[in-house]
């Protein structure tokens, strides 16, 4: 043929299993070396080999052989290192958006690719791309995926063409992955995880506040990006409340947005609210931790200066044995700007090229991750929360925030 293609193959097929495993063992049984870029990767060396037979790992040995994979969840970081010491070439994609600019993105992981190129001997090979990951949900179902399987002559166009992007994606996108900074990956996965999947937090302090559920309370604020996070009605948000009187005690609930506005405080035009009678109620004001007040009305002082209201009903008590993982500080940023990223260049007549904010970000260098006391450490974790008696005293206040809650009881 012209294009240098001799066979196409659609899988996997509509009529069959999504179990992948027999057709990747036959891939591999005369493959001589395998480059793929894909987004998520969670097999090590012993489910490579019950996926696609040994042979899987002797490709991966070629020198010509590597794995492209993005550092975001659910990319097993334990996995890679095992293939890495048996001589596996790994890169990293763990570039991410400005995280003001992540809401054009479905992910925070920029490597969405699932491509793998495997040469067969001298003059065949086989290209596929599609939609698996190779994670046991997509290889072997029940995930609904599709990928086209390509044999094609290494002089074919494509050929050439599939080897030039798997490099320019291995040399201009992507990090060696060193074994030794396995516990730095585990603190950027936990980074990414909270600005993607990390739950609203609402956190107060209070007393007689261990049999809140199914109360209403009432919020008012002075911050304008408060008010923006806490605004949708029917949005499910967190609340964590400390015991005032005990505050090694605090109470985990789960709540709803069910009313919220702006007052005229905020905008003259929002008048005609009516906020009468009496409720439990916070005001929050910057650089102060909120108190969550016995029922009450609400006074002419909180209604001058607030600029917003929300209702929050309080469904059900979730725990008391809780923690919640607090974002990294500024000192201690896992990222820097890359102002010459490649892709930026490629979108020099996009619309998205317009916004400057717009600036995928790239590992810290290593004196970076040395100077932060993170370079030799093997189980990162984010930092632990703080007590009530801290809070009290921080400046940096948020009345929401995203946070990784882990319940213990």
């Amino acid at each position: 043929m012209i294009t240098g293609i001799s066979g196409l193959e659609l899988l996997p097929p509509y009529d069959g299993s999504p179990d992948l495993s027999a057709r990747l063992t036959t891939l591999f049984r005369n493959a001589d070396a395998f480059r793929a870029a894909i987004a998520f990767w969670t097999f090590d060396s012993a489910d490579l080999i019950d996926l696609a037979g040994p042979k899987s790992i002797q490709a991966l040995q070629s020198s010509e052989s590597f794995l492209c994979i993005d550092l975001q969840l659910p990319t097993n970081i334990d996995s890679l290192a095992d293939l890495a010491t048996r001589g596996v070439r790994i890169f990293l994609n763990a570039r991410r958006l400005s995280k003001e600019d992540s809401i054009v993105s479905s992910s925070p992981g920029l490597l969405h690719t699932k491509l793998i190129l495997v040469d067969k001997d001298d003059e065949f090979a086989e290209f596929w791309v599609g939609s698996h990951n190779w994670t046991k949900y997509a290889l072997y179902g029940p995930n609904t995926e599709a990928s086209l399987a390509l044999q094609l002559y290494k002089r074919a166009p494509l050929y050439l063409h599939a080897v030039a992007v798997l490099e320019d994606i291995r040399l201009n996108y992507c990090q060696p992955f060193n074994p030794n900074k396995i516990g730095y990956y585990r603190m950027l996965q936990k980074r990414l995880e909270i600005d993607q999947h990390g739950q609203s937090i609402i956190e107060l302090e209070g007393q007689n506040v261990s049999s809140l559920h199914n109360l209403v309370i009432s919020i008012f604020g002075t911050e304008e990006k408060d008010f923006r996070a806490i605004s949708r009605v029917d949005n499910e948000v967190y609340l964590s409340i400390y015991d005032s009187d005990s505050p090694r005690n605090r109470f985990l609930y789960r709540t709803e947005v069910v009313h919220s506005g702006r007052l005229t405080a905020s905008n003259p035009y929002a008048g005609g609210i009516n906020i009468s009678g009496a409720r439990r109620l916070a005001f929050t004001e910057k650089k102060t931790f909120p108190v969550l007040l016995d029922s009450q009305n609400v006074g002419d002082n909180i209604m001058k200066k607030a600029l917003f209201f929300a209702n929050i009903h309080i469904i059900s008590i979730i725990g008391r044995e809780y923690s919640l993982a607090d974002p990294l500080t500024k000192k201690m940023s896992l990222w820097k700007e890359d102002d010459k990223d490649p892709m930026l260049y490629k979108m020099q007549k996009t619309v998205l090229s317009k916004k400057p904010r717009i600036i995928p970000k790239i590992l810290a260098t290593d004196e970076k991750v040395s100077e932060a006391g993170m370079a030799d450490k093997t189980d990162m974790l984010l930092p632990e929360d703080r007590s009530l008696y801290e809070k009290r005293a921080s400046k940096d206040y948020r009345l929401i925030s995203k946070k990784i809650v882990t319940i213990r009881s």
